[in-house]
């Protein structure tokens, strides 16, 4: 039995008798039966291409998915990179700064010592005042000639 209905593009519509169909558009049955098998022919075709570009589709969303994890993996990897590396600046950075103030604890350490050390018998002393009363007390300069005493070498000079 044929189907009473035909596919027009827009829609589905009424077929019209056989005996109308040969007298409105000049075909014979059998022409307008061929066509008819063309046009379902050509859409069993437009069907298969729209499954084939369906499964093309498909698969490069699954290539596109594995890009994105890939991506988004090498993404990870790269900030857990650089978290590591900012520690290990921030580490350095840290004994750097660490060692500069270890350098300058001995500068003024070395500092202190030179200021607190007597420059005749190189004895250290905590302050500038005790190396000064050491000075005074031990190091007094005499005269060779009449053993007067002075509190400095220059002052023995120009006694001389």
């Amino acid at each position: 039995m044929q189907n009473p209905r035909i596919h027009t593009g827009k829609g589905y519509k009424k077929r019209p008798k056989i005996e109308e169909r040969a007298d409105r558009s000049g075909y014979s049955e059998v022409e307008y039966i061929d066509e008819e098998a063309d046009y379902r022919n050509k859409l069993i075709e437009h069907e298969k291409e729209e499954e084939k570009i369906a499964e093309k589709k498909l698969m490069v969303l699954k290539k596109l998915k594995v890009f994105d994890d890939e991506r988004a993996k090498i993404a990870l990897e790269m900030k857990i990179k650089k978290d590591a590396r900012t520690h290990e600046f921030e580490e350095a950075e840290r004994q750097r700064q660490e060692a500069n103030r270890q350098i300058q604890q001995a500068r003024e350490a070395a500092e202190q010592r030179q200021r607190c050390t007597c420059h005749v018998c190189h004895q250290v002393f905590v302050n500038v005042h005790a190396k000064n009363q050491h000075f005074q007390a031990v190091h007094v300069f005499q005269c060779d000639y009449c053993y007067k005493e002075f509190s400095s070498m220059n002052a023995l000079n120009q006694h001389k």
